[in-house]
């Protein structure tokens, strides 16, 4: 806030630092008081007209009791349009944040960016951690596992944040479960996200003392959740198309999708198998269906734990399993030495 006088070096200075604070440097929040001994320089109604003042005051006419209502309007007003413009400025970053993770295909690159773009749009200067419910994922009790970690903590991920986090941490997670409301602890954010999929709680720490409005955090977990749900969604959706629902291996169409992908982007194919279960129809035939299915089962289990990640393992057809390897050749004797023991 400032107060400026008309005249000063001539008669016109104060009107001139006027258009200079609001036209060269930008300070359109700034509050302006104009205080003059001389109207006739300066009258009233012009230059509230032509001039962006937010208040003018006559020499003559200024008491104690004038001046203190005049500074403190000013500067609530100021706080007001600072909250203003905090939340337009949030906002505007969260719609940004938004469209970036409605763009992720998966659901590991959405929860990688929901966590990193969290901790730039909160200021926060620590790490930060995301929780999923995968008991309600799956029609269980509440279970919350960690998804996603920025630092420290990434090797726990998959595990109970109970088993996995420090007693202090856990402490503070179990009271925003059984609220179901977000806090801030000390300098740490709680987020808990009520989705229609799944509960979500994201964790900022260091956030302090970057204090934001509740009804912004509310906004934010409210476009968090749809998103959440929506990425759920997406995963869904892949898994139907690109997934084998028994054995949880990719399928036919993953495989040759990865072939063509593996072939454009000219990265070295070692080897391309195909391993044929025999006499796969004589055990459905015989002992049934069932044991069919957990003779599969077994097999893409075996296959997944023997190789390493360099080798991708899929079930193209009813009997029928793919292998491709990118960094070393498999050999028949290789691929069938996994069967050897029972």
């Amino acid at each position: 806030m400032t107060i400026l006088d008309v005249v000063m070096e001539n008669d016109d200075s104060g009107l001139k630092l006027i258009r200079s604070i609001r036209d060269k440097l930008a300070l359109l929040d700034m509050r302006i008081i104009l205080r003059t001994g001389q109207p006739g320089f300066a009258p009233e109604e012009q230059v509230i007209s032509d001039y962006e003042i937010n208040d003018y005051i006559m020499k003559t006419e200024t008491t104690r009791s004038k001046l203190f209502t005049s500074l403190c309007s000013a500067i609530r007003s100021y706080q007001q349009l600072c909250i203003i413009s905090e939340a337009r400025d949030f906002l505007q970053r969260l719609t940004i944040m938004n469209s970036e993770l409605i763009s992720q295909t998966t659901f590991t690159s959405f929860v990688q960016c929901l966590v990193h773009n969290s901790l730039e749009l909160f200021s926060a200067s620590g790490s930060g951690l995301l929780l999923i419910d995968q008991g309600k994922k799956k029609g269980e009790p509440t279970r919350f596992e960690i998804e996603y970690s920025s630092e420290s903590t990434h090797q726990f991920v998959g595990q109970n944040f109970e088993d996995a986090l420090s007693d202090d941490i856990v402490v503070k997670i179990k009271q925003t479960i059984l609220s179901q409301t977000s806090y801030t602890h000390g300098s740490d954010l709680i987020l808990f996200i009520p989705s229609k999929s799944c509960s979500v709680i994201l964790i900022l720490f260091d956030v302090y003392p970057n204090i934001i409005r509740p009804e912004l955090i509310q906004s934010f977990v409210s476009n968090i959740a749809s998103d959440v749900d929506n990425s759920l969604l997406l995963k869904q959706i892949s898994n139907i198309a690109y997934l084998d629902s028994l054995t949880k291996l990719p399928n036919r169409t993953k495989f040759i999708e990865d072939l063509d992908s593996l072939h454009k982007s000219n990265k070295q194919i070692k080897s391309v198998t195909l391993i044929d279960i025999e006499h796969f129809s004589d055990i459905n035939d015989g002992l049934g269906q069932d044991y069919g299915n957990l003779l599969l089962v077994a097999v893409a289990e075996r296959l997944s734990s023997e190789f390493s990640e360099s080798v991708m393992i899929y079930r193209v057809a009813a009997d029928v399993f793919g292998v491709i390897s990118t960094k070393a050749s498999l050999e028949e004797s290789e691929i069938l030495s996994v069967f050897d023991l029972p």
